[in-house]
């Protein structure tokens, strides 16, 4: 019952969407957040309640096209290079498509599989791309993503005091990791896994670093215990590289601001106070609340290990992966969470890190091709940041939005499940992108508004004040004026 009911209210949020797509937008946030509860409640816990929520992304698509369709394509003539960039994308999953047909009976289910994995975010960089107007439309989705995942995040803090609930944790799994002595329960709230419960929590301290940063007096408070909640959360779902999201975030904040020359170093100086005071405070929490420190010593092993670890899993993987897969190697889907769903025998795919997934998928012309479009992507990113004066406001709230993207991008190296898995996550990552250029448009509007606020001004200054005075002469000015009296 629960479930038609959902597929019910999934139905009215694309049909609203359609209507009008940025309401849908803030649905389809909303549907994010319903789907593993629902998906825990249910009797079949179907994998559908999980994906369905991309329904209504897609209702924001045709909205968004339907409203705006001329602006959105727009995007293509102002930065010609990721036209290029998604041609090319497009190129390099041609071949791993065709050897999936050919090697496995029933290869077309993974054909839509990866196609869908692959394709499916693109809907959130042109729903970026037309989400900013004024600059508080960008803040109204960070408020909103941030309000209704913290509320969501309460499960997890509920689970890591004991309770049990059919809600609460993994989908008929419990997870343990043990690393050097340290037993660490990871935790999962009412999210179906720990790492999609820490994605999310990463996003609400980068989305209130962001509203910090605008904010003054109490509001500024709020905001930065939002940080310290979503660090405890962070830390309570084990998960190393969702630590690293906002670490990246800050260090792609400070360095390209500074090498974009802005001068706005006291909000710089804010951010890592925010940061630095949401960490200590975090970390003493935990170890206050949760009656060890196993948490915060292993979230401390990503300073002392990351290195190791990614050259384990991004530099070795892919040299095993070339070994097994071969040149070309083994298709588009092979590698993609939740492939398994599809039923098709397509052998042993250990593939964790988003490197040799696209090795694995795409083989060695893919991934060239894939890695010539993240060249053009980048260069058209440039461009949009070259659109900005550096000192102007916007540029380091561009900055930051565009910090958020790398951190999204450095998660998926070490670990592409939590995205290519789930169609809702990967949108709302890849809209971050359509933020960074579309932003400029934002710029110019502002500009646009001054100028005209500035020739209306002209034009009343150059207006007489009355008409004039038969036989008296024209009226003059106030403060030319003589009082009877002289004086």
């Amino acid at each position: 019952m629960i479930e038609i009911a959902f597929f019910g209210v999934i139905a009215l949020f694309t049909f609203i969407a359609i209507s009008n797509w940025r309401v849908g937008l803030y649905l389809a946030i909303f549907a994010d957040v319903m789907r593993d509860p629902v998906r825990k409640l249910s009797e079949s816990q179907s994998v559908l309640l999980t994906v369905v929520g991309a329904v209504v992304w897609g209702g924001v698509l045709l909205g968004a096209l339907n409203a705006e369709g001329k602006e959105m394509w727009a995007i293509f003539r102002r930065y010609r290079k990721f036209a290029t960039a998604l041609n090319c994308m497009i190129l390099s999953l041609i071949p791993g498509a065709i050897l999936s047909m050919i090697l496995y009976d029933g290869g077309y289910k993974l054909v839509v599989i990866g196609l869908i994995s692959y394709l499916g975010p693109l809907i959130g960089i042109a729903v970026g791309f037309l989400l900013p107007v004024k600059e508080q439309d960008i803040y109204r989705v960070f408020r909103f993503y941030a309000l209704i995942n913290a509320v969501a995040l309460i499960g997890t803090a509920v689970e890591a005091s004991g309770y049990t609930h059919r809600v609460l944790g993994g989908i008929e799994m419990d997870w343990l990791r043990q690393h050097d002595g340290l037993n660490v329960v990871l935790r999962a709230g009412v999210y179906r896994s720990p790492d999609i419960m820490g994605l999310h929590a990463a996003h609400v301290i980068v989305f209130s670093m962001m509203l910090g940063l605008k904010s003054r007096g109490p509001e500024r408070m709020g905001w930065i215990a939002m940080i310290f909640w979503g660090l405890m959360c962070v830390l309570w779902s084990g998960r190393r590289k969702m630590v690293g999201i906002p670490l990246v975030f800050l260090a792609s904040y400070l360095g390209i601001g500074m090498l974009r020359g802005s001068q706005n170093a006291s909000r710089l100086a804010t951010l890592a106070i925010l940061l630095a005071l949401g960490g200590t405070v975090g970390l003493f929490s935990m170890k206050e609340r949760v009656g060890s420190s196993e948490y915060t010593q292993y979230a401390a092993t990503l300073f002392t290990e990351g290195g190791g670890r990614a050259k384990q899993l991004i530099g070795d993987s892919i040299i095993v992966t070339l070994y097994q897969s071969g040149f070309l190697g083994s298709g588009i889907g092979s590698a993609t969470q939740g492939a398994h769903y599809a039923a098709v025998d397509r052998g042993k795919a250990w593939q964790e890190d988003g490197a040799s997934r696209l090795f694995k998928e795409l083989g060695v012309p893919g991934v060239i091709l894939m890695f010539v479009a993240a060249v053009f992507v980048f260069q058209a990113v440039q461009g949009s940041l070259r659109l900005i004066p550096p000192q102007h406001p916007l540029a380091m709230k561009q900055i930051g939005v565009l910090g958020i993207v790398l951190g999204n991008v450095a998660s998926f190296t070490i670990s592409h499940q939590q995205y290519s898995g789930d169609p809702g996550s990967a949108i709302l990552a890849v809209m971050m992108l359509g933020m960074v250029m579309g932003i400029p448009r934002v710029y110019y509007n502002q500009k646009a508004e001054l100028e005209r606020r500035r020739a209306a001004r002209e034009s009343a200054e150059e207006k007489p004040e009355g008409p004039s005075v038969k036989g008296k002469g024209p009226r003059q000015p106030a403060a030319l004026r003589v009082s009877p009296q002289g004086t």
